[in-house]
């Protein structure tokens, strides 16, 4: 029997003002901060089952991310950060997983594995979810780049060329993630924080 390679991801991002000490002089500046967690979710020991019935590790996710940005010549959005937080997400599965594949030897080829990795997104941004895998149209400017690169890492994912290892494809499917379900209210409180500490 062959095993399955599969990931549930949420990804989150928000914006917020940040107020920095200047020589006694407070100045506001608009933060965009984002974060992405991923678990294995063919995991069978330790899991917690979420109410769509997927199973994920309770204990630390395989792989996190998180970052901020701030800026004073306009005012962050939302969007954008929810924007960022997939990118970045996109970008560990084209560069680093399968570098990490190659390290631990893993390939296509060997009889235990089946050649497909199975990647659930989950977001609490319908609008970033439909923009980029679904039908939605990309209308606000500022959006119109985030959309392109997303749409280009997507492509390269599930293209052809797999994930440059032996054989190696990703399937994703995408889900709309509560902003009270529990997992979804973690990683954002978890993304929130990368500029506190």
């Amino acid at each position: 029997m062959s095993s399955k390679r599969e990931y549930t991801a949420h990804f989150d991002g928000g914006t917020n003002i940040l107020h920095l000490s200047k020589v006694n002089k407070v100045i506001k500046r608009d933060i965009r901060y984002w974060g992405y967690q991923i678990w294995d979710t063919a995991c069978c020991e330790d899991c917690a089952v979420t109410s769509n019935g997927n199973h994920f590790p309770i204990h630390n996710p395989i792989k996190q991310e998180h970052g901020f940005n701030y800026f004073s010549d306009r005012k962050a959005t939302n969007n954008e950060a929810e924007y960022i937080a997939l990118i970045k997400l996109l970008e560990y599965f084209k560069y680093e997983y399968p570098y990490c594949c190659q390290q631990q030897g893993i390939h296509a080829c060997e009889r235990d594995y089946d050649k497909t990795v199975n990647l659930t997104i989950k977001g609490d941004s319908k609008l970033v979810i439909n923009q980029v895998f679904g039908d939605w149209e990309t209308r606000a400017y500022n959006l119109k780049s985030f959309n392109e690169y997303a749409k280009e890492l997507v492509h390269a994912l599930t293209g052809t060329n797999g994930l440059v290892v032996e054989n190696l494809f990703l399937e994703i499917s995408t889900s709309h993630s509560p902003r009270d379900e529990h997992l979804q209210r973690s990683v954002d409180k978890w993304a929130r924080g990368s500029y506190v500490d």
